[in-house]
């Protein structure tokens, strides 16, 4: 499917998959209904690639820059990156978007393939960039993986969840007081 999506089109999924009636899914897309399920066997595929293609728009060209920037500077890519990511993480069409998500999640598939088509691919950015920084010593060695998650975890967009481990949640707790502490404490004196 080569047609793009505009993001009004994104408004039309507040109320979830389920409750979507396609003939206004479809509504400026400038096809049939019939032209349109040609592409797509349902409702949740196509809501995936009206996902995706809002996604990528929103941010590719800050994953790109902030790949292209991986050799020279590093804090201000990574700050535009952040603010593009966090305009188009709070803008109205991402939030109903993860809404709809989260609550299909529970349901159906759809939760996991929605992270393997945006966050998980954003995340591995991330931390090619984090681990190119780290061989360049510009950062603290340590896993790029988990440095570019920020703990936020994709068990939010599965049907069934293993329960975290102790260990794992304690692992998460010391990252964050240690970054916590990095940022605020005076003089390193802290106890």
């Amino acid at each position: 499917m080569t047609r793009s999506f505009r993001s009004p089109e994104m408004s039309s999924w507040k109320r979830g998959t389920s409750a979507r009636r396609c003939p206004r899914s479809h509504s400026g897309w400038g096809g049939s209904k019939a032209t349109l399920y040609g592409y797509f066997p349902s409702k949740e595929s196509l809501f995936l690639a009206v996902t995706e293609s809002e996604g990528r728009k929103q941010m590719e060209g800050a994953g790109w820059e902030l790949l292209s920037s991986a050799a020279g500077e590093l804090a201000p890519a990574l700050r535009r990156f952040a603010a593009a990511l966090l305009r188009y993480l709070t803008s109205d069409a991402s939030i109903a978007t993860h809404r709809m998500v989260i609550a299909e999640a529970g349901r159906s598939d759809i939760g996991k393939t929605f992270y393997q088509l945006g966050p998980a691919q954003g995340f591995q950015v991330i931390a090619q960039v984090l681990s190119a920084a780290m061989e360049r010593g510009q950062i603290h060695p340590g896993d790029a993986a988990v440095a570019a998650k920020a703990e936020i975890d994709e068990r939010l967009y599965l049907r069934e969840a293993a329960p975290l481990s102790d260990a794992c949640l304690a692992g998460f707790a010391q990252r964050a007081v240690d970054a916590f502490l990095r940022a605020h404490a005076v003089d390193g004196k802290v106890t």
